[in-house]
């Protein structure tokens, strides 16, 4: 993080009132897309990209990240995600925690240049990395930014203290602005660790 980070708003309040509304939508929709959106949380607990934390308790700055479901339909796969949201702000004033983030160079390569050597042999090989950016951890002592609210049971009120959960990240986050270079910067990192000719070029 940057010097800025010393002006990041904490917007606890504001996370909640936008769960609040998000949690209305769901339930105003569809139950299964309620399901949908829970049994993901749970997955993503059980697999240690997210965990629990209490209230009171930090290990530096905390900021707390809006999210919201986007639904897809017409996607025979995941067709509701959850959505979080770095560059959101409480005013104008404030920094959002993209704004306190270094961005670090474009790690992808030349679209033309990959195009190029594609055409050049006559077998291609295309590889993708299953939700990338959550296979890289993030340092414990930076996790709380990465803070966020869910509720137990979006039946009953967000009054109840008790219905409201708070977790963080313990990978990196999709909608981040230095998560592209994080990923790219692993990747070239694991490449190096091998000599040879396919991880040279």
């Amino acid at each position: 993080m940057n010097a800025h980070h010393r002006s990041l708003c904490p917007k606890k309040f504001t996370v909640q009132r936008t769960i609040s509304n998000m949690s209305t939508d769901v339930i105003s929709d569809k139950a299964a897309e309620s399901d949908t959106m829970t049994n993901s949380f749970h997955i993503n607990s059980r697999k240690g990209i997210i965990e629990e934390v209490k209230p009171n308790k930090s290990n530096g700055t905390v900021h707390y990240l809006a999210h919201h479901g986007v639904i897809t339909p017409q996607k025979t796969t995941t067709k509701l995600r959850v959505v979080y949201d770095a560059s959101a702000k409480t005013s104008k004033e404030n920094n959002c925690l993209n704004d306190c983030l270094y961005r670090g160079p474009v790690m992808v390569h030349d679209l033309c240049g990959i195009l190029l050597r594609f055409r050049k042999h006559p077998i291609a090989i295309v590889a993708d990395i299953e939700r990338a950016f959550l296979q890289i951890e993030l340092q414990r002592d930076q996790r709380d930014v990465t803070r966020f609210l869910w509720l137990k049971d979006i039946d009953n009120p967000m009054t109840n203290a008790c219905n409201i959960q708070e977790f963080r990240f313990c990978r990196v986050p999709f909608g981040v602005v230095s998560s592209p270079f994080l990923l790219g910067a692993t990747i070239e990192h694991h490449l190096d660790t091998f000599h040879n000719e396919i991880s040279n070029k």
